[in-house]
Order: structure tokens, then sequence, then C-alpha cells
């Protein structure tokens, strides 16, 4: 017994479609495929009063070709077509596309009842018979395209969970990883000072004074880059923090401005970009992992962009907007976002790296994660540079920026 539309709506407004927090969904795109001049221009105008964009053909051979090159969410096929026929046509979408990701309704005289089966058993989602009654027509529209709109967000969320569980494993081991660096450079470091308090115990001949120096620069050297080494480390050890265990704790800029540097500082120098961070002495009251995953999202965003341009920089200032509120501005050397996508950065799985693999979910999850500690991100549309604001709560200590 099929189940009726209002139930299947009812059902994927209250799980799915009509969260509050969720914007409304963009209108469906239908292909319809159908020789009968009249039958498509009535589908054409009902289905555009509904709020659906139509695209109309009458040649089953061009349809084949703009299913390739297009995106669409449901097919209206007609069953009898001159040139490829629907049930040939059918299968051929059929080797690329599942009845999940791309539905078909067919449709076909009473009398070709035998081949709706056949369509059906090919993968056809549902039919509709001529003469058509425009009513029970759009029921099995709406029909499919609510369950395509539910399947649609079904997978979104599977991809959601494995993305999740993926960054989970991922700070796990870099937690884990970052543990077992730092015991072997401490072992070495130490191994160091003893190496040069021997080598400044011996008493070197005159002429070898300069193989002495020479020995302690390169110790120093050495000593440096484990520094340097650990400073990275322990960068990655605060970014790796699972945030839901973490606590809001008073956070003083400086700290910051180190965990930052040395977590974004050496991927930029690799590719020329200039990075530069602003002194400030403010404390915000935060959850540091929050704070670090916000700015490293919004510095290898600007990376990306600015990479190829001359003299790229990036640069990262820190003010006090009042009392309560600090400000952290990171802003780059680019031109900004394109006005006609800058209101879409913020949507979940939006991204303009077309080059690279971009979840898109950096910025939404950023914003989402520092709105749930009282925070907030934004755009600054009247820069005229690309720039990200950030801001958070102040510590409220006296020894905070006047």
């Amino acid at each position: 017994m099929a189940i009726p539309v209002k139930k299947i709506n009812d059902l994927v407004k209250k799980e799915v479609l009509l969260n509050a927090e969720q914007s409304d969904p963009a209108p469906f795109k239908v292909l319809v495929v159908e020789d009968n001049e009249l039958v498509l221009k009535v589908l054409d105008i009902r289905l555009k009063n509904k709020g659906v964009i139509p695209t109309c053909l009458e040649d089953s051979n061009k349809a084949l070709d703009v299913i390739n090159k297009e995106n669409f969410d449901l097919v209206i096929l007609d069953l009898v077509m001159p040139g490829i026929s629907g049930l040939d046509l059918l299968k051929k979408i059929r080797e690329k596309h599942t009845p999940m990701e791309l539905p078909i309704i067919m449709i076909s005289e009473a009398s070709h009842e035998d081949n709706l089966v056949n369509c059906l058993q090919e993968g056809a989602n549902d039919f509709i018979k001529k003469p058509i009654n425009y009513t029970v027509a759009w029921a099995r529209i709406e029909t499919q395209m609510t369950i395509k709109r539910f399947n649609d967000e079904v997978e979104r969320r599977r991809k959601d969970m494995v993305r999740t569980a993926s960054m989970k494993l991922m700070l796990e081991m870099a937690s884990t990883i970052s543990h077992e660096i730092i015991n072997p450079l401490t072992v070495v470091d130490g191994r160091i000072e003893f190496l040069r308090s021997r080598v400044a115990q011996i008493t070197f001949p005159k002429n070898e004074v300069k193989i002495k120096n020479e020995i302690l620069s390169d110790l120093d050297n050495i000593q440096n880059a484990i520094l340097r080494t650990e400073s990275v480390v322990e960068g990655l050890r605060a970014f790796a923090v699972d945030s839901s265990k973490e606590k809001i704790k008073t956070l003083a800029y400086p700290q910051l401005k180190k965990r930052i540097h040395s977590i974004c500082n050496g991927l930029l120098m690799s590719q020329g970009v200039e990075f530069k961070m602003g002194d400030s002495n403010l404390k915000f009251k935060f959850k540091e992992s929050a704070i670090l995953q916000a700015i490293f999202n919004l510095v290898m965003n600007s990376r990306r962009e600015i990479a190829e341009m001359k003299n790229p920089l990036i640069e990262i200032t820190v003010e006090k907007k009042d009392d309560k509120t600090g400000i952290i501005r990171v802003k780059d050397s680019g031109k900004g976002i394109k006005p006609e996508i800058v209101d879409q950065i913020f949507t979940p799985f939006f991204t303009t790296h077309e080059d690279v693999k971009s979840s898109g979910m950096g910025l939404s999850t950023s914003k989402e994660n520092l709105e749930e500690l009282g925070g907030t991100l934004y755009y600054n549309k009247e820069s005229p540079n690309t720039e990200f604001v950030i801001e958070l709560p102040l510590s409220g200590s006296d020894d905070s920026e006047k």
C-alpha cells in the first residue's frame, strides 16, 4: 500500500527539512522529456507554478547530453519517443545514476502497461498514465521529490558522521604522535646540554679554538631546531584537543600568539606567504582549541587564495571592542570575496576551492563552534581586503588592555 504524500511530507519535515536552524531548501530541478508539445507545455507551466525549475525537451537524443552536463533532482520521461525510446534512455541513465540519486517517473498510455512493468524493473521510480490527471501526476511528482530530499539529507548526514569520525581519529593520532615526538626530543636536548658542558671544559690549542666555537655553534643550532620542533608539537597538541572535553579557561593572547605562530608559520613560509601577528595583552575566556581551529582554518583558506599573488601577506591583529568583548582579525592581501557568493560562505559544504579536496565545512563548523561558546565569526564586507573577524568574550581580568 502506497504511503500518502502528506504523511511522507510530514515525516520529512519533522525529522529533516523544517529544522529551525536550517535555511529553505533550493528549488527542485526537473527534466521533462516528452514529444507531445501540448503535454510538455502544460507540465512546464504547472511545474513552474509549484516552484519547480523545469527543463523541457522534445528530443530524447538531446536529453542524455543534458543529463551528463547538468544536475537534476528528477526526470519525467515519456515511454514512447522518436529516436531513443524512453525505456532505452532509462537504461542509459541507470548506468550512471541510481534510483535514489536521480528518480525517474515514466509517462505512458494505459495500453502500454506491460512496458511500464519493464520500466519499473529497469529502475523507474514511478509512472503516470495518459491521459494525464494532473492532480494525481503532481501527487506522484511531489512524492518522488520529497523522497529525494529525504535521501539527500540522509546521505549528507552519513557523510557528516564519517567526516566527524575521521576528524576524531585524526585528532587522536595527532595527540599520540605529538606525545611520541616530545619524549625523544627531551632526551636529545638533555644530551646536547651534556655535550655543551663537556666541550666547554676542554682546553683546545690556540690554533683549534675556532673548531671549539664551531662545535658550540652547531650545538646551538641543533638546540634551536629542537625548540622550534617542540613549539610546533605543542601547538599541534593544543590544536588536537577534543573540544567537547576541554574546559573554558582564561587565555592570554601572548600565549595564543605563540601557539598560532607555531602551527601556521612553517606552512606559510613554505609557500612564500608573509605572516604577521600584532601584539596585545588581552585575555579571553574561551576554549583554546576552538580559537586555534578557527584561526587555522581562516589562515589556510587565505593561503590557498593568495599563494600565487605578488607579495602575499596574512596578518592577525587584536583589539578590544568593549569591556566584555575582544576582537581577532584575520586579514590577507586578497581583494575580498565576490559579492555574489559572500552570503553563502558560511553555508555547510559551500566551497570555492575547486582544485583541492575541500569539504566546505571549515567556515560553517568554525562559526558554529565559536557561537556555541558565546563567540562569533563573520566576514567584514567593509574591508578592501579579505578579512574575517572573530569576537570572543574577555576574561574580565584587571590587566586586560584598556
